[in-house]
């Protein structure tokens, strides 16, 4: 699955519309910036916590992939478990979510036999994700990262993730990626800097000039890294070759062959799986 553009439903907007029929107007105008995800399928987005972001539609509950791990909605369409191993009996809580308010995601991360990893989204006014800390942890190990972030956006758009490595005994005290886009607000070319100084080596572009055939050409890595994809008109990865160093490699994504669609236009089977549903009773 990949990613897709915030947007309100039709519900939301009709329970603030007698209050705050201002700020909605403008909400709507800002997620009508933002590229569909057929129009857009690569650009980066820092959680996926809503259905839209798995591009997935309808009232679900629950989403399961071969059995093998599962994800579960509460009824205003936002991630609130991730399951592992849901083949077994005993199947492995992952992921936790919850909402206090309209800035704030909590996620909580199972590691391990014993380890958590309790964290903290802050959203602005437009619903993006301005910054991420570690509130605390138990059990984890020394060389787990846990810096705080933070994101800015142009336009709707994540434009930059900075990170303060201070604390560390790096050659550098920060890190910071920048995504840049074209004119379509596609993403066009991510590059990480250490200390405003650009690591070339970790460059990645991206060709649009064959997507009107469903085409992507990335290049990963400086080139080192030349992947060639293929979407449909539902924005799903269809087909994907990898070269490595100017030699074939293994495909580096989950690639969804001869897909097929439920009625409501989520992504049911393809060539060696199959995404289950469940839906909340209307």
């Amino acid at each position: 699955m990949v990613l897709s553009s915030l947007k309100f439903d039709k519900n939301n907007i009709m329970k603030y519309l007698s209050t705050f029929i201002c700020l909605i107007i403008t909400s709507l105008a800002i997620a009508q910036n933002n590229p569909l995800i057929k129009e857009a399928p690569l650009n980066p987005i820092v959680l996926k916590y809503k259905l839209e972001h798995f591009n997935l539609v309808g009232n679900i509950e629950t989403v399961t992939l071969n059995n093998s791990f599962q994800l579960q909605f509460n009824e205003d369409g936002l991630l609130v478990k991730v399951y592992n191993n849901v083949y077994d009996a005993d199947k492995k809580l992952t992921k936790e979510y919850k909402y206090p308010n309209k800035t704030t995601i909590l996620e909580t991360k199972y590691e391990g036999e014993n380890g958590v990893i309790n964290s903290k989204y802050t959203l602005n006014n437009d619903q993006n994700i301005i910054h991420y800390e570690v509130l605390n942890t138990k059990d984890i190990p020394e060389y787990y990262i846990l810096d705080p972030i933070t994101y800015e956006y142009k336009d709707q758009l994540l434009v930059k993730a900075s990170s303060d490595k201070s604390k560390h005994n790096y050659n550098y005290k920060s890190e910071t990626t920048t995504y840049k886009y074209d004119n379509k607000k596609r993403l066009i070319q991510s590059s990480l800097f250490y200390d405003n100084k650009e690591h070339i080596d970790f460059r990645n572009t991206y060709d649009y000039s064959k997507f009107n055939e469903g085409k992507i050409l990335i290049l990963r890595d400086n080139g080192y890294y030349e992947i060639n994809q293929e979407y449909n008109s539902k924005g799903t990865l269809t087909y994907e070759t990898v070269k490595e160093n100017g030699y074939r490699a293994n495909p580096k994504s989950k690639v969804y062959r001869n897909p097929k669609y439920d009625e409501y236009g989520n992504l049911s089977t393809f060539s060696d799986g199959e995404y289950r549903y469940t839906f909340f009773k209307k």
